[in-house]
């Protein structure tokens, strides 16, 4: 749960910068717009800034009330105080990942996505266990904080070199501000749409600790995150077809877009298909992995896979609509699945524990991708036709 707490200050700190980011910054790249360029970089830096700092201060300062009050952990105050000083340099990371996705480079985007948390984890270990030290929790915690100082510095050099090769020299705020901005306009949407999807995804874990014991707590929370792995797919399938998506619709070239679209949703179906498989049929055996009582979940990762399954065949439709600017309709959709989730949540739990859990969030999350599918369809063929009667 303290995990949850954590990303969803993740979350807040971003205030829907990423998918604001990758439709604007895609578009101005798509264009050589340095002007745009500027603006957009300007208030991204400006915006994260200042929420992740401030969100940092809050867990900060009420990090000895967490730990006491809320989870009842002292000892949780000491691995607090380093995710604090995480959050920002984290939050910066994330956003310029966004942008080498936007600037058409997923190899380094990937890099510095997986590739330097991984790589820091793993030396960490290896140096500790070569040396016989014993590394805890919060020692990594503090590594990782100049891991990501550092990747930090790299990823903004790197990103001012490959945006100087496309816009030249840009200066910060070339734009004066207006507030009807499509660009800061847009950002109070997707910030909405990151803490919904933020609730469908964890509203499970967060609800089900008042009412079950510590140990299906954790089979539940491992079996979610061994389902969300499916959504891998998804997501760097989502950071390729990002730009690409919002280049093409400002272009109004909307039947190659429907083209990309399903053309990516059967490749996605095709890699997923027998993970998903393997998830299905030998549950017992990829939990047991994490230890042998984790095995009374297999139940719950056949019904979490099966979810995230939908998930990936319904293909990237809300990365469809955010990237085309009807982020609104997004919005409402995941409002509803948020609220939806918790009722049922509510409701399941009582019931039938951790297995109540994973009904309602596989619910949910098929409810969620299925209104998201039948509006983007709605808007793809309206645009097609709209084209065809021009």
């Amino acid at each position: 749960m303290a995990f949850s707490l954590v990303v969803g200050f993740g979350v807040l700190s971003r205030v829907g910068l990423e998918n604001a980011l990758l439709r604007f910054a895609s578009i101005a790249y798509s264009d050589s717009n340095r002007f745009e360029w500027g603006y957009i970089k300007s208030w991204t830096f400006l915006v994260a800034g200042f929420a992740s700092l401030v969100l940092a201060g809050i867990l900060w300062i009420g990090r000895g009330y967490l730990a006491l009050d809320v989870f009842e952990e002292s000892k949780l105050a000491r691995l607090l105080e380093p995710m604090a000083i995480l959050l920002p340099l984290y939050t910066l990371l994330c956003l310029q990942v966004v942008l080498f996705k936007a600037f058409r480079q997923p190899v380094m985007a990937c890099f510095f996505e997986v590739g330097t948390i991984f790589f820091a984890v793993s030396v960490i270990f290896m140096v500790s266990n070569s040396l016989g030290l014993t590394v805890g929790v919060v020692d990594v915690a503090w590594i990782l904080c100049c891991v990501l100082l550092v990747a930090g510095g790299l990823a903004f050099g790197l990103l001012r070199i490959v945006a100087q090769r496309r816009f030249g020299a840009v200066a910060w705020f070339p734009i004066r501000i207006k507030i009807e901005d499509s660009f800061l306009a847009s950002l109070p949407d997707y910030t909405l749409i990151s803490l919904a999807s933020y609730l469908v995804q964890w509203v499970g874990i967060l609800i089900i600790g008042g009412f079950v014991s510590a140990g299906e707590l954790g089979v539940f929370s491992v079996a979610h995150r061994l389902a969300l792995s499916l959504t891998f797919f998804l997501i760097l399938c989502n950071s390729v077809l990002g730009p690409r998506l919002a280049s093409l619709y400002s272009q109004g070239r909307m039947a190659e877009l429907d083209r990309l679209v399903r053309n990516s949703t059967l490749c996605m179906l095709v890699v997923a298909i027998p993970v998903a498989l393997l998830l299905i049929c030998f549950p017992s055996y990829f939990l047991g992995l994490f230890g042998v009582d984790f095995q009374r979940g297999a139940n719950l990762l056949v019904i979490l896979v099966l979810g995230q399954l939908i998930n990936i065949a319904t293909g990237p439709v809300g990365l469809l609509l955010n990237m085309c600017g009807l982020q609104r309709q997004v919005r409402n959709i995941l409002i509803f699945s948020a609220f939806f989730t918790s009722l049922i949540t509510l409701l399941l739990v009582p019931r039938w524990g951790v297995t109540g859990a994973a009904l309602a969030t596989t619910i949910a999350v098929v409810l969620q991708n299925l209104l998201v599918f039948w509006r983007a369809r709605l808007f793809m063929m309206s645009q097609i036709l709209k084209r065809k009667v021009g």
